[in-house]
């Protein structure tokens, strides 16, 4: 459908100024991975002295490797915390970077949890289920070793932003359908990509390669890459796309913030309402005037949502 015939205004959303420097710049983050230029600091990561990071690696799917990474307040080793799954985005195939880590380090400051960051497969040479099978396997074994890691077992939130929202999502259903032990308090979807229908009115207002952070045609390479296999034999399409689930019954409360300007917007709406009609506790915030991208971006427009997404961390870890 062209533009000029869509039934409504395409320029109703502008980015706010704050974040213009930023959105303006290409980023060209699918280009650079295809390069192999995109620095993965993963083993290199460094808190600087404010934190105490401690490392794990435990056996993920097929065998392979998964490294974990705990870190917290330094002044707070050795204290039990709530935990904090921070699953990083990226379309499943970037590689835990800069932007994930001061995402991350700031929820840990504000929040005063233990942030276990997963170091799942990435799809350029794992395609899925590899990310979300490993990222449910961590899920497993932080919950079996809570004690070891000093995080409070009644207080774990899964958390993730863009596809690692889309993990976060699918492993709660996993974790529903398996009955497994694990139980999150919290499901915490930042900017969450949710569906591979690409149908939502949010693909159609920005499918233009000049939008501001990713436009439809991005999202749509990243599933290709990330469903290039298909589906396996036996499993839900749902633990790819967490929105097509057939019950969104018993699954973990919710937060979901999603952004204006963002093709994968109206997914993280549908989910939200999806587990109300369920019976799930969903809180929604739609950031104003905003791209894909605004996580990333530290500004006084941006400061008011991530003051506000820690001060709901806190009053569930801290005060339920």
């Amino acid at each position: 459908m062209a533009n000029s015939d869509l039934p409504f205004d395409i320029n109703r959303f502008k980015v706010h100024e704050d974040l213009l420097p930023t959105v303006l710049v290409d980023t060209g983050v699918i280009q650079a991975v295809s390069n192999g230029t995109y620095t993965k600091d993963w083993d290199n990561l460094e808190c600087d002295d404010l934190m105490q990071v401690e490392r794990y690696t435990i056996e993920g799917y097929n065998n392979r490797e998964l490294p974990i990474v705990a870190f917290r307040r330094k002044e707070l080793a050795g204290q039990e915390l709530p935990g904090y799954i921070y699953l990083h985005g990226g379309g499943y195939w970037c590689p835990w970077g800069s932007v994930c880590l001061s995402i991350a380090k700031r929820i840990a400051l504000d929040v005063d949890c233990a942030i276990l960051a997963v170091d799942f497969a990435l799809a350029k040479e794992h395609p899925f289920p590899a990310s979300v099978e490993d990222t449910y396997i961590a899920s497993e074994w932080i919950w079996e070793n809570a004690e070891m890691l000093k995080i409070n077992r009644e207080k774990i939130a899964i958390a993730g932003d863009s596809s690692g929202a889309n993990l976060a999502a699918a492993v709660c259903q996993m974790a529903r359908d398996r009955k497994s032990k694990v139980k999150f308090c919290l499901q915490a979807l930042m900017i969450p990509g949710l569906d591979n229908t690409f149908s939502q009115e949010s693909y159609l207002l920005y499918d233009q390669p000049t939008h501001p952070g990713i436009n439809s045609k991005t999202v749509e390479y990243v599933f290709e890459i990330y469903l290039r296999d298909g589906i396996p034999e036996g499993m839900k399409a749902s633990y790819a796309a967490p929105l097509q689930a057939e019950s969104f019954e018993n699954l973990p409360p919710a937060y979901i913030e999603t952004a204006d300007y963002d093709p994968m917007r109206d997914e993280g709406i549908d989910y939200a309402t999806n587990l109300t009609l369920a019976g799930v506790p969903a809180t929604l915030v739609q950031t104003r005037r905003t791209p894909h991208t605004w996580m990333g971006v530290e500004s006084s427009y941006t400061e008011k949502y991530k003051k506000f997404r820690s001060e709901f961390l806190k009053k569930v870890f801290y005060e339920s």
